[in-house]
This record gives C-alpha cells, sequence and structure tokens, in this order.
C-alpha cells in the first residue's frame, strides 16, 4: 500500500538479487557476490522504505455457503445457447527453426509460438505430459505455432473443446484413456506415529508457502491427506518429480506445517532421494523427504503404482514448411 504521499509520476530502475541467487550465495560459495534485497535496493536506490504492517483493508467475509450448490431448475440447460466448440479463425503450423517459445492465452484468443505437440495436449486435455503415452519422438522435438480466436470471449473450458477438435481435425488425433503402471511418489504412514492435529471443520481449507532465510514453511488448515497429494507438488518444486498419490488410509482433515531446505541448497534432492535415514547437509538442513518423516510421521516413496493415463492411437505430424 501507497503511503508516501508522493503523486506525481515518475521514471526509474530497481536492481536487486533474487531469493534463490541470495540463498545459493549462502551456501557455501568462495567469494559470493553481494546480494542486495527489494528492501535494501528500494531504500538506497530509491530513497523510500517498505516494511510489514498491520493495515486495515476491506475484505470480503463469508457468513455462510453451502459447499454443495442447489439442484438446477428443470429444463435450465435447455434455455442456454450451445457452447461453441471451433475457433472462429485457427491455424496451426510447423514454426521456424530457432523461434522463441512466447505467447499468451486470454478468453477467446490464443498466441502461442514454438509449443510442442505435448505441450499442446497437456493444455487441451488437461493432463501432465508423463500421463500421454504412445507418443511418436518428434512429440517433444517438433514445434508448432498457434494462433486461435473466438467472435467474443469464451471460458477456459470452453476453449479447451475448442482447441481439442482443431487437434483431432489438424493431426487426424485419436485416443483412447486406461490406467498404466506410472511413477509416482507413494504418501504413507511411517514407522512414527502421525503428527496431525485434527482441524476445526468451520475453518476454511487452505495451504500457504512461506519462503524463509534458508528454508521454506508450508502451512495447512483442515487439509485431508488427498488433499496434500495434489498440492505438494507445486509446494516442493525440486523435490517431487511425479505424481503424489495418498496411500495412508487417513480420512480426517487436519491442521499442520512442514519446514524444509530448498532443493538448490541440498545436493541430489532433484534426484529424488528419499531416504530420511541419508544425511542431507553438515549444517542440518532437511530434505522435504525428511520433513515429512520427522515433523508429520508420514513417508514419501518413489513406486509405480496404476496412473489414468492418455494413449495415443493414431496422431499424424505435419510437415515441415519451406
Amino acid at each position: 500500500m501507497d503511503f508516501t504521499g508522493l503523486k506525481g509520476a515518475y521514471d526509474f530502475s530497481l536492481h536487486w538479487t533474487g531469493r534463490n541467487a541470495a540463498l545459493s550465495a549462502k551456501s557455501g560459495d568462495a567469494d559470493p557476490p553481494a546480494a542486495i534485497s527489494v528492501f535494501e535496493a528500494v531504500d538506497k536506490q530509491l530513497g523510500l522504505k517498505i516494511e510489514a504492517r498491520q493495515q486495515p483493508t476491506p475484505v470480503i467475509v463469508v457468513d455462510h455457503v453451502n459447499q454443495t450448490p442447489t439442484d438446477n431448475a428443470p429444463g435450465v440447460t435447455k434455455t442456454l445457447p450451445p457452447a461453441p466448440t471451433e475457433f472462429e479463425v485457427a491455424e496451426i503450423k510447423v514454426s521456424k527453426p530457432g523461434g522463441p517459445q512466447t505467447g499468451s492465452i486470454n478468453p477467446g484468443r490464443i498466441e502461442v509460438f514454438g509449443i510442442t505437440m505435448k505441450e499442446m495436449l497437456n493444455f487441451a486435455y488437461d493432463v501432465e505430459e508423463e500421463s500421454i503415452a504412445g507418443a511418436p519422438k518428434w512429440t517433444d522435438t517438433d514445434h508448432f505455432d498457434l494462433i486461435a480466436k473466438t467472435p467474443t470471449a469464451v471460458p477456459f473450458e470452453d476453449m479447451c473443446v475448442m482447441l481439442q477438435n482443431l487437434i483431432v481435425q489438424k493431426f487426424k488425433f485419436t485416443f483412447h484413456r486406461e490406467d498404466q503402471p506410472m511413477p509416482v511418489f507413494a504418501l504413507t504412514v511411517g514407522k512414527r506415529t502421525p503428527k496431525l492435529k485434527d482441524a476445526d471443520p468451520s475453518n476454511r481449507s487452505a495451504c500457504k508457502r512461506t519462503p524463509g532465510d534458508g528454508i521454506v514453511t508450508y502451512a495447512c488448515q483442515n487439509t485431508t491427506m488427498a488433499q496434500l497429494a495434489e498440492k505438494v507438488r507445486s509446494a516442493a518444486t525440486g523435490y517431487i518429480t511425479h505424481p503424489v498419490v495418498d496411500l495412508t488410509g487417513l480420512n480426517g482433515a487436519y491442521d499442520f506445517a512442514i519446514t524444509w531446505t530448498p532443493s538448490q541448497l541440498i545436493a541430489g534432492a532433484g534426484r529424488g532421494v528419499a531416504d530420511p535415514t541419508v544425511a542431507s547437509t553438515p549444517s542440518g538442513g532437511l530434505t522435504f523427504f525428511e520433513a515429512i518423516d520427522k515433523q508429520l510421521g508420514l513417508k514419501l516413496d518413489s513406486q509405480k503404482h496404476p496412473m489414468p493415463v492418455v494413449v495415443i492411437d493414431h496422431l499424424e505430424r505435419l510437415p515441415a514448411e519451406n
């Protein structure tokens, strides 16, 4: 929030050290570059100050909300206009060699350049690239430019359907879905008694990731183990390289917090080091796997588990343009 009292418009530049670069410098570089935080930069370079404080701000206070919505009135779907299934204008072509991978996706318009076929399927069908089976090698190496638009802004879900139909039309794409053994991290109850606090069901279910000085804390309230398994991949980047499956058998909702050392500060973390008995760093930092074990009494192990996948039956390659 702006409390400067300055009303004008100004030209200025601001330079600071990113958090990851600053943490890496603290991890033992012989002659690390001088680090400057954004707070120091604002002070020294602009003559301003940023400080944390409590300040009244407008909020929406939920007095009551039903988790399950009421049923629609009979026949209401018949009165709605049909959702569009095709773009008004659309083009997919092979990218020029060495072109940049850029783009934007907005309601009613897609402009992406240098996208692979797997990335396109990931967006259109809402599947991770690792959950696509039977893909030819060119789906990772060929790059495409995609430009498509609709007459008016449409919901994201409708745009996905339009892109699915475009892929089917352009690449003669056919597929089926089935369960196949896939690499996952299995979340189970470890040898320790689970250290989970029963949640107050009236509290909102939420998790918050907070970086610190060489640590990361992930605090959750009113959260089930299934929800943790779904969210933890984005929370512990660098450690969790596969989907997480809840095999704990715990059905309740809990309050808990996990604190660990970022993967870039621990050698080997990105390779899936999942044995909590293995020493991590001389400084006593914890890998995410160690933190799950010691702080929650749970365990993450890499294994194969049946997972839903999209199996490509047919996909035609576009010829490169002259």
